[in-house]
């Protein structure tokens, strides 16, 4: 890794620990400069503002996210796929329930602009969305899943409600510890009941 590469990846590291000790709206520059140990004209030259700081760490979050998907066995059976995909979407969001947290307070935040603000927001969702395309479309060819079943419709269902339950995690307080393993399982076989081909 470069060094500027490496600067700015020690920086976005201190800047994700600011963030999770005050808040998205308490964290200033001077603040994550302090905890990097660099200046703060060195974070303003690498990011501009700490609404870009922030951006750059939720690219980061995405690029993980996905990194972490792609790391499924190309060979796995699609069904056994499609549940190795909800328990590690599960997995990452409790491994990193802090930021989500944090990312969400500052999406209803004022001072970004609301566009970039949803736009990093599609990105999260077209991803994990195009992850579900590719494994039903796995299915379908397998003979596994039914094949009258729209593709996109059905990955934006089920990442719907994964992402529903994410926010009521979110808004109601709650803890990804407070479900069970019967409730995930009974939420994958949900789920996989209703694209079996018939």
């Amino acid at each position: 890794m470069k060094e500027n590469e490496q600067t700015r990846s020690h920086i976005l590291d201190s800047a994700i620990h600011s963030f999770a000790d005050s808040g998205y709206q308490a964290t200033s520059m001077s603040k994550i400069a302090k905890k990097a140990g660099v200046s703060k004209s060195l974070i303003f030259w690498y990011f501009e503002s700490k609404s870009k700081l922030f951006e750059s760490l939720v690219d980061r979050f995405v690029a993980q996210c996905a990194i972490s998907f792609v790391r499924l066995d190309a060979k796995t059976k699609s069904l056994e796929k499609m549940h190795e995909i909800i328990d590690m979407y599960w997995a990452f969001v409790k491994n990193n329930m802090e930021f989500i947290r944090i990312f969400m307070n500052w999406f209803l935040q004022a001072e970004t602009k609301e566009k970039r603000k949803t736009e990093r927001l599609r990105k999260i969702h077209r991803s994990f969305e195009e992850i579900f395309v590719q494994c039903l479309q796995l299915g379908i060819e397998e003979g596994i899943f039914d094949e009258n079943l729209n593709i996109q419709n059905t990955a934006l269902s089920i990442v719907s409600s994964l992402e529903g339950l994410l926010v009521q995690v979110i808004m109601l307080g709650q803890s990804p510890e407070d479900f069970d393993e019967t409730f995930f399982k009974n939420l994958k076989q949900s789920i996989v009941h209703g694209i079996m081909k018939r």
